[in-house]
């Protein structure tokens, strides 16, 4: 009878109520797909920002060449140019800050260095602005030749200003780089460099 009582009965069930049953493999994996879509989107919404900051690198590259080059483009025009780039940035930055907070410390780390690089990208725009001003009212328009009156124009301090902003702008535009390409690659996104930005 006593074998009886503890096989059925009160017995058994009591064991199965105090029971704890653990997470379902199914439902980790659930889990672990939805976190791993919401970083695949977050991310690529990021890719979305930088493909908009293409264009204004390489347009400041080619205007800063052509400034240098004997003023091959108006050093006061070249300066208005610059400030569109820099208002496209600032409105790429804007865009930015409107993101939600990523959804893990990886997606949080890629925005940081993000904004960093875009605003580091903004300062150097503004010295160059800065220099290409110098460049007319200094030299161009007194001595109204592409040779600016004899005076080497990477030796005006905005310039020397710029080229600092510049570097630092490089450095941080590769932190970025080093932490969203391995994701990237993940998530089947395009890869960059930091030269593309």
């Amino acid at each position: 009878m006593l074998g009886l009582v503890l096989g059925s009965g009160g017995g058994g069930s009591s064991i199965s109520a105090n029971k704890k049953v653990g997470p379902t493999t199914t439902t980790l994996n659930a889990a672990f797909l939805q976190a791993q879509s919401a970083y695949k989107d977050y991310v690529t919404r990021l890719e979305n920002i930088l493909q908009q900051s293409t264009a204004g690198r390489s347009q400041v590259a080619s205007l800063v060449s052509e400034a240098e080059n004997n003023c091959a483009v108006n050093p006061q025009g070249a300066a208005s140019q610059i400030q569109s780039v820099i208002a496209n940035r600032t409105s790429v930055l804007n865009q930015l800050a409107g993101l939600t907070q990523g959804p893990n410390a990886g997606a949080q780390n890629l925005y940081s260095l993000l904004q960093q690089s875009l605003q580091s990208s903004i300062n150097a725009d503004n010295q160059y602005a800065a220099w290409m001003t110098n460049l007319y009212n200094d030299y161009y328009s007194i001595y109204n030749t592409c040779d600016y009156g004899g005076f080497i124009p990477t030796a005006d301090p905005s310039f020397q200003m710029a080229q600092a902003d510049d570097a630092n702008s490089t450095t941080v535009k590769t932190q970025f780089v080093n932490a969203f390409n391995p994701v990237a690659t993940e998530f089947g996104l395009q890869t960059w460099d930091a030269s593309n930005f």
